[in-house]
């Protein structure tokens, strides 16, 4: 099989879509264009002062729907198996050489049937030898250049000794200009060398941006593979830095746990809050890992998950710190008891946790937190609120919430810890579920002293 890739090509998976992109539009141009050739030869038929022969009327006829036949054709063969992505079988590039190869033949017949060096049409051939350089090899554009130009020659050499038969258009230019050496030479020469100057500068501008686009598609590998790279690294330094910490836990519990014998009431107090900067670190630790993950694997793998049992089993795990604050939280779902959704369901539970933690962490002991789960009206979606009435988030800041690192000036303000990478994580979460997340601050439980915040999750069922 004619081998016709770049030999520049680093990525055959981007090359196919590429080519199989422009087919698509050439096959779209190719139904005007046939189309327009039928309206051509009712035109030059029967409009005043023009004229064709039946002969010619009919020919035209007949090559306007050729072109129409052979480009469904094309559009069914490029929908089937027979084309394959291989460079060792019949692929999108030979359907692409088939397609200008039938172009060419059947320009080369209106031009004959319509003057042929008298002919208007001629001027087509530069535009498809600059369509065919910016798929084909320049090698097959040339082969096809002069091909087409020994045919037009050839044909125009056998009119003028009248072996065979001349047509014009009546009407358009002066009878027997095709037997005037002058123009004949001219216009061909003249012809012959703007369609070998158009493939050579149409072939240069597209080899050279082809190898530019392959040089930045080697480049853009390049830093995905370092990204990687460094997402293992942080995710290797990062796990390393947390089991100390974890093991400082261990021992300040045992401390607490009076294992080690009493200890004094301000000691106790220190170690309280020694311990809960580890919880801190560690949470620091695990929003790291988690965003690493997220960056490094960049799948989900998907599975029916409830979102009624997901979160009530995440307000569960948090009711411990509810507790120790205090805090009123509420969960109603509303006829979803066996509403089901297609989902991850370790990120999904990722998402939602960091969402209801934030709700709670940036709550004041004694506040609320409410959480609602609805289908929408058109049973298409599902809608998850988690509003609090803690220290909400404030206009300035609003706009980058969603920001890696970036943290809300009152969060920082009143010593609420945290990376600033939780919400982020979230968002990503969400979108690839084809998903949306939002949220409105004051919340709709809030005050003007606790404005609170309420966080907007739809997902589709």
């Amino acid at each position: 099989m004619l081998n016709l890739i770049p030999s520049s090509t680093y990525n055959l998976e981007q090359l196919w879509q590429t080519i199989k992109n422009r087919n698509k539009w050439f096959i779209k141009l190719r139904f005007i264009a046939g189309i327009s050739a039928l309206l051509l030869a009712v035109m030059l038929k029967f409009s005043p002062g023009l004229g064709l022969t039946d002969y010619q009327f009919i020919a035209l006829i007949l090559v306007s729907l050729l072109i129409l036949v052979y480009n469904s054709l094309f559009n069914y063969i490029s929908k089937t198996k027979l084309v394959k992505e291989s460079t060792e079988s019949f692929n999108h590039l030979h359907i692409s050489l088939l397609q200008i190869i039938f172009d060419l033949i059947s320009l080369l017949l209106i031009t004959y049937l319509t003057g042929n060096v008298e002919s208007p049409f001629i001027l087509f051939f530069i535009f498809h030898m600059i369509i065919g350089s910016m798929i084909l090899p320049g090698w097959v554009v040339y082969t096809l250049c002069t091909f087409v130009n020994v045919i037009f020659v050839a044909s125009n050499l056998l009119e003028y000794f009248a072996v065979i038969p001349h047509f014009d258009i009546k009407g358009f230019i002066h009878p027997g200009t095709h037997n005037e050496v002058g123009f004949l030479l001219l216009t061909i020469v003249s012809l012959s060398i703007m369609l070998y100057l158009g493939i050579y500068f149409a072939d240069s501008l597209a080899t050279v941006l082809y190898k530019r686009e392959q040089e930045l598609r080697v480049a853009l590998d390049s830093l995905k593979e370092a990204e990687t790279v460094k997402q293992k690294y942080t995710m290797g330094i990062v796990h390393e830095i947390k089991s100390p910490i974890v093991a400082v836990q261990s021992n300040i519990d045992l401390i607490l746990g009076k294992y080690a014998g009493p200890i004094s009431q301000p000691v106790e107090t220190k170690l309280i809050r020694a311990r809960a900067r580890t919880v801190e670190a560690v949470q620091i630790i695990n929003d790291i890992l988690n965003i690493s993950k997220l960056k490094l694997l960049n799948k989900i793998t998907k599975s029916q998950v409830s979102v009624n049992e997901l979160l009530n089993k995440i307000i569960t795990l948090k009711l411990s710190t509810v507790e120790a604050k205090g805090i009123n939280i509420k969960y109603e779902g509303i006829d979803i008891d066996d509403i089901t959704i297609s989902a991850d369901s370790a990120l999904l539970e990722m998402a939602f946790s960091n969402i209801i933690g934030n709700s709670i962490k940036y709550t004041n002991k004694g506040g609320k937190v409410e959480i609602k789960a609805n289908k929408s009206e058109n049973n298409e979606m599902i809608k998850i609120t988690v509003s609090d009435n803690g220290i909400g988030i404030p206009e300035k800041d609003r706009a980058r919430i969603f920001t890696d690192f970036f943290r809300a000036s009152n969060a920082k303000s009143k010593g609420f810890e945290g990376t600033g990478l939780g919400l982020n994580i979230v968002k990503q979460i969400i979108e690839q579920h084809n998903g949306e997340l939002y949220f409105d601050s004051p919340s709709v439980i809030g005050d003007e002293k606790n404005p609170g915040t309420t966080f907007i999750v739809t997902l589709p069922l």
